[in-house]
C-alpha cells in the first residue's frame, strides 16, 4: 500500500519472475470463438492426403512442420491480410493467434515461403485472394 497524500492507494505490482505451478495451455490465450479455432477446426476437415503424397520416405535433417500446420498458418495469415513469409514468420513470435496455430512451434520464414508457393503450383493459383 502505498499513501499518496491522504488517501491509501494500492498498485498491482507485477511479478514477472513468478513461475506457473502448472504451464499454460495455450488454447486459454484466445476465446473460444475466435477466427484462429475456426480456421484450426476447418482445416481438420480438409483432405490433406496431396501434401503427404510424393514425400521421401526417410528425410535428412530435422523434423518438418505437419501439413495441417502449415495450412492452417497460411489460411490464417491470408484471412488477416499478412501474407508477406516475414511477417508471418515474426506473427509466430509475437501475435497470440498465431501461437495457438503453430502451437509455440516456430516456422523458418523460408520453410513457410516454399511451402507456400508449392500450395499455389498445387492449386494452379498465383496469388492468395484478398
Amino acid at each position: 500500500m502505498v499513501r499518496t497524500g491522504l488517501w491509501p492507494y494500492s498498485f498491482l505490482v507485477p511479478e514477472r519472475d513468478q513461475l506457473y505451478l502448472l504451464p499454460p495451455s495455450i488454447n486459454d490465450w484466445l476465446e473460444e470463438d475466435h477466427l484462429a479455432f475456426f480456421v484450426l477446426d476447418a482445416v481438420d476437415e480438409m483432405d490433406l492426403s496431396s501434401f503427404l503424397r510424393g514425400l521421401p520416405q526417410r528425410r535428412l535433417g530435422g523434423a518438418a512442420h505437419h501439413p495441417a500446420t502449415m495450412v492452417a498458418l497460411l489460411l490464417y495469415a491470408y484471412c488477416t491480410g499478412t501474407v508477406s513469409s516475414r511477417k508471418i514468420g515474426r506473427a509466430c513470435h509475437v501475435d497470440v493467434a498465431f501461437r495457438v496455430i503453430c502451437a509455440n512451434f516456430f516456422p523458418i520464414t523460408r520453410r513457410s515461403r516454399a511451402f507456400a508457393a508449392v500450395t499455389k503450383r498445387r492449386s494452379g493459383r498465383s496469388s492468395p485472394r484478398r
